[in-house]
């Protein structure tokens, strides 16, 4: 399965874990509608109270959101959460749970400096334990009677201001390990959707090859582009219209991800020739507008041919068909001078950076980066990561690899483009021609 970051962070948070509506019995494990399991909190910072048990949060509404180190979406959305918390200080408490490691201080603190953070944090293992939590994001949402209102795997202000009115959440629980396992029966991507109850109802589709409102309880699943390679069927569940769009009129091979470029086995890819995102020329965008919280406009789309017509272009042209048959947009691909990020090198880096020859290292988190006897293409790739809504570009003209180490902020473009300055890399933005989906009203056929 081929799934791009973007989509985990402009999916954003669905591709972290299955969600569902939480069903556990177990006494230690919070369940929606029924009291939280006791817990406590030590050597609190930024907070009133150094230690707290549930009882001594009584009477507030809480928001335990629990974090690691190593994961990049979780320091992502702080920044929002602390946003959430400082509007709604009166009425909400938010405090942050870090599962504990040798790594996890040192990188929030340097994020809290960073970007001004006041959110209550807390390092703590065994809660993690206690709780049963496999996978972060993950927010636990009490209220003041110490009633669990929800699980979710985010924290929006619309969910907030439903949470402190006392309304329900649209809430889905990131689950733990023992609890996805149950989903195997239910769900299975290697058959086709919605045949014998794969995945929901037979009845359940809008379209058939078969285009249906997504099923939150058959997760995510999609292909960064469609390819020969994939045989005879397409089956893609939890994705938005844009993205139908892209994989009906993209590129047929990977151009997200510049680290495969030239590599053994891999196909030559079209990166910094294709824009990632098509363009919306048109009076209502609203169907392209869609929550990871309600599901609205997220769709699921199974396609299966012959096998003696089981190539991408087919595929793709039959897709186009269902797209416009079933929305009706006009849809072309143009060039069109779009703006992107260029990496440049100074004439002295290129000699500078050359690598030495020692063993190839690529070491890379949320405040650092290091290349040993790297090519550049992995510092394209690595800021990819963090920026897919934007497209970077090599053009250093460095052939050979390099040895690189800077230290940034990755979810601060400013702060990365004056680490690199000093290694003599320059980082800005220009224009460039490249292909362009450009999705359009639909034109009256029968006019004139």
């Amino acid at each position: 399965m081929k799934i791009s970051k973007i989509v985990a962070f402009c999916l954003f948070t669905l591709v972290n874990s299955p969600c569902l509506a939480q069903t556990s019995s177990n006494e230690n494990f919070p369940v929606v509608g029924k009291s939280c399991p006791d817990f406590e909190l030590n050597n609190i910072s930024y907070f009133s109270l150094k230690r707290a048990s549930l009882g001594d949060l009584r009477n507030k509404r809480i928001i335990l959101e629990f974090f690691s180190a190593g994961c990049d979406i979780c320091f992502i959305r702080m920044p929002k959460i602390n946003q959430i918390q400082k509007e709604f200080k009166d009425k909400i408490q938010i405090i942050l749970v870090g599962k504990d490691d040798r790594f996890i201080r040192n990188y929030y603190e340097k994020f809290r400096r960073h970007y001004g953070l006041n959110l209550p944090v807390v390092y703590d293992t065994l809660l993690f334990r206690q709780f049963q939590i496999d996978h972060v994001p993950y927010a636990i949402w009490i209220d003041g009677n110490g009633i669990v209102k929800a699980v979710t795997t985010n924290i929006e202000r619309d969910e907030a201001l439903d949470f402190i009115a006392g309304k329900s959440l649209h809430a889905r629980l990131c689950l733990n390990s023992q609890q996805e396992s149950a989903l195997d029966d239910y769900y299975n991507d290697q058959k086709p959707l919605l045949i014998d109850g794969n995945g929901g109802s037979d009845t359940a589709f809008l379209f058939r090859s078969l285009l249906a409102k997504w099923d939150p309880k058959s997760s995510f699943h999609y292909d960064d582009y469609i390819s020969s390679r994939d045989g005879k069927m397409i089956q893609m569940t939890g994705i938005p219209l844009y993205f139908l769009y892209r994989l009906a009129y993209g590129d047929t091979v990977p151009f997200t991800y510049p680290r495969m470029i030239g590599q053994a086995g891999d196909v030559q890819n079209h990166y910094g020739n294709w824009k990632y995102f098509p363009v919306l020329e048109m009076s209502d965008t609203s169907l392209f507008q869609f929550s990871s919280v309600t599901g609205d406009n997220l769709y699921s789309y199974s396609l299966i041919v012959p096998e003696e017509k089981a190539n991408a272009h087919y595929l793709q042209q039959i897709m186009r068909n269902d797209l416009k048959n079933y929305f009706g947009f006009s849809v072309r691909v143009e060039r069109r001078s779009e703006p992107y990020f260029k990496i440049t090198s100074t004439a002295v880096a290129k000699r500078l950076l050359k690598t030495k020859g020692e063993k190839p290292v690529f070491d890379a988190d949320f405040i650092h980066l290091l290349l040993v006897n790297r090519p550049v293409k992995d510092l394209i790739s690595d800021l990819d990561s963090y920026y897919q809504t934007q497209m970077f570009v090599d053009e250093t003209g460095i052939k050979d690899n390099i040895d690189l180490e800077f230290s940034a902020i990755m979810t601060d473009l400013n702060d990365i483009k004056k680490a690199i300055r000093k290694k003599g890399l320059i980082l800005e933005q220009g224009l460039k021609e490249m292909n362009v989906i450009v999705i359009r009203d639909p034109v009256n056929e029968t006019a004139g």
